[in-house]
């Protein structure tokens, strides 16, 4: 009796484990801080330099793409400074990633478009800065100083 309860909290750890990474969103940020780069930041710069990553998992009870679709369009990346954070999750079987901008009021998300080797960039604009407020208020992660 003992064995069948030890396998059934095993069993329900694992669960909750495989759940919370279902529910988790890897956030990167790139820190700058061991040169400087002779261009803003872009995508080569920042993955091609994982030693400038702090990371960050964060669990969530929300849709991150309704977070985001309910932002306002921008037109291209007029409003884009640099390139700072990525927040990496689950959609659906897929993984999809977010980028921010340091101010963390501008976002993009790159999707593969069918021709091979071409991306499309969404951008997006959080105007009033609630998802700034709301991820420094929370972690100081996304604070500018930390």
């Amino acid at each position: 009796m003992k064995i069948v309860s030890i396998i059934f909290a095993w069993s329900l750890f694992i669960n909750n484990t495989n759940n919370n990474k279902n529910n988790t969103v890897e956030v990167i940020k790139f820190m700058g801080t061991y040169g400087h780069y002779p261009m803003d930041v872009n995508y080569g710069i920042f993955w091609g330099f994982p030693e400038e990553h702090a990371k960050l998992n964060i669990i969530y009870d929300f849709s991150i793409e309704e977070k985001f679709e309910k932002l306002a369009l921008m037109n291209e990346n007029e409003d884009f400074e640099f390139l700072t954070y990525a927040f990496i999750y689950k959609n659906g079987k897929k993984r999809d990633t977010i980028y921010a901008d340091q101010t963390l009021k501008a976002f993009k998300k790159v999707k593969k478009v069918k021709t091979p080797n071409r991306y499309e960039e969404i951008y997006y604009y959080d105007k009033e800065g609630e998802i700034a407020t709301m991820l420094r208020n929370k972690f100081s992660f996304f604070k500018e100083c930390w």
